[in-house]
């Protein structure tokens, strides 16, 4: 480069010569140079531009790494970052271009070297519980992993291949191990590890009525996961919730109904335990004391059970209470699409027909109980019959039996019944009970009647009758 004198000759075909000098200036080629020489496989690499002008400066920058990719830089000598996902030797070309056109290019063989590939595994374990980690990076034979750096939520640091720790709560946790190869490459990589909560076990129930079903329901929480398996433990008093400890744990999956049913047999304090466990396997109990209430014994009568319409019943609540509280709240249906709350009600039936009034008797635990009784709004006939008489004399006096059979349609409540000998002495008696249609019993008289001495029996009447106030009469006497 430099400037240099030009000189032109011209000569004619006459011998004729002239001469014309003009200075020329040469300009200097830009010396491209880069540096590094080497690197690691899938890092950045920053190239240094070390390209030397002598007069001007270079503005332009062309980069072809060798590995089919081209960059270009117009920035003058800034630096600039390159990966290479492949290791081995590049052929690595810089084309450096100064203000006036001058380039020159520069190739270097670069050597890319060899990265190992960071991974780890970890265990699955529920909060407070360390999790164990495990390296499970790759690298070539000859170039074993010689360092290793864990970062936890990058509060706390490992450098052990197979490191523990205890994460402070539940959740997600960055997790970044770095990992360093025999020739110096290196790899990081990072992952969110979950550390499982334990569920927060808990439910809620209706009332425990004793001989009932009740609903259990559960209500029971999960951070992030999801519950998979509920236990559940019904009886008296407090016991252990840990599976496999109690013989009469109920399992039960609930992704469905979310419910569970149990009957208890006595009123007394139960401790129901439920225990959840997560997907993960983590595990809560909750226990809670459940009173069984007592339920009222529905009871009812009428003052007829057979009749034309229109019939007027009475009814008479005859509701027991066994324990206290005593029943409350009464629900009747009649059966003919009428209803009553009151205690002992008054109704009127105007169709023929069997109904069955039902009674619901509830108590103010809201426990229940129901009695049905049928009442005969149709012609039923009575008909009491005698089918045997037995008498045996026993020192001067006289007892009686007598088999009487319900012939009618109606149940037989009173039976009037009278008994004598000959023309003797007539006992007069009553019997109470029921005595269903086409049923029969035996009647023995209480009371006895005295035989005077050397008087012969002759015959022996015994006659049944229902009482004299009866709204209907029996069509047969005997």
């Amino acid at each position: 480069s430099g400037t240099y004198t030009a000189k032109l000759t011209v000569s004619t075909d006459s011998g004729c010569t002239n001469y014309a000098y003009n200075q020329v200036l040469v300009r200097p080629l830009p010396e491209p140079n880069f540096t590094p020489l080497t690197g690691c496989q899938n890092l950045n690499i920053k190239f240094s531009n070390n390209t030397i002008t002598k007069v001007d400066s270079a503005v332009n920058f062309i980069w072809n790494f060798g590995d089919g990719t081209q960059a270009i830089n117009l920035s003058t000598y800034q630096p600039i970052n390159h990966q290479f996902t492949q290791s081995g030797q590049f052929n690595t070309v810089l084309t450096s271009t100064d203000i006036h056109g001058c380039s020159d290019s520069i190739a270097q063989s670069f050597n890319v070297r060899p990265s190992p590939i960071a991974d780890f595994i970890n265990s699955e374990v529920c909060n407070g519980t360390a999790v164990s980690f495990a390296d499970n990076s790759t690298t070539l034979p000859y170039n074993p992993i010689q360092t290793y750096y864990w970062s936890f939520d990058s509060l706390a640091h490992s450098l052990s291949s197979s490191p523990f720790h205890i994460f402070s709560a539940p959740g997600y946790h960055p997790v970044t191990l770095s990992v360093t190869a025999l020739n110096g490459c290196t790899d990081t990589i990072t992952k969110n590890i979950q550390v499982h909560a334990f569920p927060v076990a808990n439910y809620t129930h209706d009332t425990a009525c004793i001989g009932f079903p009740t609903n259990f329901y559960d209500n029971s929480t999960l951070l992030n996961d999801s519950i998979i398996e509920w236990l559940w433990h019904f009886g008296p008093g407090f016991k252990s919730a840990r599976l496999g400890e109690l013989p009469n744990f109920k399992t039960s999956k609930l992704q469905n109904n979310n419910q569970q049913t149990f009957s208890f047999n006595d009123t007394l304090w139960h401790q129901v335990e439920l225990l959840v466990t997560s997907n993960a396997g983590c595990q809560d109990t909750v226990n809670k004391q459940i009173k069984v209430h007592p339920n009222p014994t529905a009871a009812f009568s009428t003052d007829k059970e057979y009749g034309l319409p229109p019939l007027e019943i009475n009814f008479i609540n005859e509701t027991a209470n066994s324990q206290q509280p005593t029943a409350n709240s009464y629900l009747w249906n009649f059966g003919d699409n009428n209803q009553s709350i009151i205690q002992s009600p008054f109704h009127i039936y105007t169709d023929s027909a069997i109904f069955h009034p039902l009674l619901t008797a509830t108590n103010t635990y809201g426990c229940w109980d129901t009695i049905s009784h049928p009442i005969y709004v149709i012609y039923a006939a009575i008909d009491i019959a005698i089918t045997n008489v037995l008498a045996e004399i026993n020192d001067g006096f006289i007892s009686y039996s007598a088999q009487i059979t319900n012939y009618g349609k109606q149940n037989i409540k009173e039976i009037e019944l009278k008994a004598k000998y000959n023309a003797g002495f007539e006992i007069s008696e009553a019997w109470s009970g029921t005595l269903l249609s086409g049923e029969t019993m035996i009647y023995n008289f209480k009371s006895k009647a005295q035989i005077p001495a050397n008087e012969q029996i002759k015959y022996i009447c015994i006659t049944a009758d229902l009482p004299k106030d009866a709204p209907q009469p029996d069509e047969k006497p005997s």
